[in-house]
């Protein structure tokens, strides 16, 4: 019995429960450097505090520091797998032993640089249990799409106390590594 109510969980729960994820997503435009603005607590107490994080499209390396900004450098690389769902994929993290959803669920303006990139990215996963807000500029989405994000956050339910966004550390003392290798 207690082996159905697991299932009824993990594959019932989801799809009742779900963000819908974005209806297009251009890959080309998703590509690029990305700094995580802010995360869920559910994030942050297990490996995102005192973080920046980078994106490379499908390719993933993220780079944060442990302790404080002036930490450590850590790296850790991965891929991530499209679904048959447009804006859902399944990272696989180097080292990690499980699969994570990765369901982009917002995309800012396309109107970052010259190839008219993605400005910002929301995702979360199939429980709605995770979030990660990221930005290609730090200091732009602060004074142009922060407010917007954050209402649109609230309107869709991060607001409990594992899924509400966290601020990541992002000041000038940060010190960022190159982008990996296309």
């Amino acid at each position: 019995m207690l082996g159905w109510y697991i299932f009824v969980i993990f594959t019932v729960v989801p799809q009742v429960l779900a963000v819908h994820t974005v209806t297009e997503l251009d890959v080309k435009k998703y590509l690029g450097r990305w700094y995580q603005m802010y995360a869920s607590e559910s994030v942050m107490v297990t490996f995102e505090r005192w973080s920046r994080v980078r994106h490379r499209g499908l390719r993933s390396q993220r780079q944060r520091t442990n302790g404080d900004v002036r930490g450590e450098l850590n790296v850790i690389r991965g891929y991530a797998q499209p679904t048959n769902v447009t804006g859902q994929l399944m990272v696989h993290l180097n080292g990690v032993r499980f699969v994570a959803p990765y369901w982009v669920f917002k995309l800012g303006p396309e109107t970052y640089g010259p190839d008219g990139l993605y400005q910002y990215s929301l995702i979360t996963d199939n429980l709605d249990a995770t979030l990660f807000v990221l930005a290609r500029d730090v200091n732009t989405f602060r004074t142009e799409y922060q407010q917007e994000v954050q209402d649109f956050l609230k309107q869709e339910g991060f607001t409990k106390f594992y899924n509400m966004p966290v601020a990541t550390v992002q000041t000038s003392d940060c010190k960022y590594g190159p982008p990996p290798p296309q």
